[in-house]
């Protein structure tokens, strides 16, 4: 938990003015590679198609949610 803390600090300082975005992209980052750590793991082996394909769909959405906010931040700085 310590890394996520200190990671999310040294990303905080470097959004300048867009740092109100960085608490997001944190908590998105967290669940997303959370999950993956569960799926290297096999946490979801005895689940059921349907529910892996939907987590495959929710990390995709979160991904592309942090795409979203990290252009949109560059986008904003230039």
């Amino acid at each position: 938990m310590v890394w996520t803390i200190l990671f999310y600090g040294l990303g905080h300082v470097r959004l300048g003015k867009y740092e109100f975005s960085s608490w997001a992209i944190h908590m998105i980052l967290l669940v997303f590679f959370s999950s993956l750590v569960g799926i290297v793991l096999k946490e979801w082996k005895f689940t059921r198609t349907v529910t892996r394909r939907m987590l495959g769909f929710a990390l995709a959405i979160l991904l592309l949610s942090v795409l979203v906010l990290t252009y949109g931040n560059y986008l904003g700085g230039t």
